[in-house]
């Protein structure tokens, strides 16, 4: 609706206003100012949900639009708020015919409730448990120096919220600490996108790490449990750069020569008409009788 109806508009101008004026007779300007930092305050956790939806709308738009890049891609098998469905989400799978084109919905069996539940505890007060099993699936075992520095900053973090008890400078580096364990983690679930061709981008990484890294960690660890890895990311996409040349042989007969020269050489010289069979135009002479159409 692009105008709202006159009686609505004229219902919240007046209750603004009247809003305003009780608080001004109210407090004076203290408690202006604190209706400002309380807007300010509640604002930035609407930022954050008007940043979910806008990358929601991007991806629906595309999905609806049937774009390649998403359509085609996959997705892990577990979301981050299955737990509003009971972790039963009616959820498919698209499956492409190489010949007609023609794309089919197929059903895709999700992991156990109980499964869920246990891999959702565990990823709230051991994240680094679960996410090692994503860590061995990628770097197999050279995914314990991923899960080890993880672990260390998840304790870190938790040691300086309880340090703030005697001293409140903790804090800001516990919280410190966490923006590196969120870098970390959003690493991590950027390679699995990769290593599992899952539509997305790092910065909804980053905010699903930021507000929700139980669900991811607990996300990758089942990925990692039930769904093979479609793509190795440690493949060097430039090996064939380094591989040497293909050395041509040389002719036997005459090196430095290539081999169709050669050829050309020891070929037979063409045979050349006999005189009986001279023709005028064949050696450049034309007949002045020809040029004026006379036969």
């Amino acid at each position: 609706m692009l105008h709202c109806p006159y009686a609505q508009r004229v219902y919240w101008a007046f209750t603004e206003g009247a809003c305003a004026i009780a608080l001004m007779f109210a407090g004076g300007s203290n408690a202006l100012s604190a209706l400002q930092a309380v807007s300010i305050v509640s604002g930035f956790p609407l930022t954050m949900a008007i940043s979910y939806m806008c990358a929601a709308l991007l991806r629906a738009c595309k999905y609806d639009c049937m774009e390649d890049e998403i359509y085609l891609a996959t997705r892990f098998r577990t979301g981050l708020f299955d737990s509003l469905e009971g972790f039963k989400p009616n959820v498919f799978a698209v499956r492409v015919d190489p010949v007609t084109g023609k794309r089919d919905k197929i059903a895709i069996k999700l992991p156990e409730v109980g499964e869920r539940v246990q891999s959702l505890v565990i990823s709230l007060f051991a994240p680094f448990v679960t996410v090692h099993d994503m860590n061995v699936q990628l770097w197999k075992t050279s995914g314990i120096f991923y899960t080890v520095p993880l672990g260390i900053m998840f304790f870190c973090w938790i040691g300086c919220m309880f340090g703030e008890l005697d001293n409140p400078l903790t804090s800001y580096i516990g919280w410190t600490i966490y923006m590196f364990f969120v870098a970390e983690l959003t690493f991590i679930r950027c390679k699995a996108r990769e290593a599992y061709n899952v539509y997305g981008f790092w910065l909804e990484d980053l905010f699903a790490c930021m507000v929700m890294w139980p669900y991811v960690a607990s996300q990758l660890s089942l990925q990692a449990k039930h769904v093979e890895v479609e793509v190795d990311i440690n493949l060097d996409p430039n090996a064939h750069l380094n591989k040497p040349a293909a050395v041509k042989e040389e002719s036997p007969l005459q090196p430095g020569v290539p081999d169709m020269q050669v050829t050309q050489m020891n070929a037979p010289l063409p045979v050349m008409p006999s005189p009986t069979s001279y023709s005028p135009v064949m050696y450049g002479v034309v007949d002045p009788n020809m040029q004026h159409g006379v036969a």
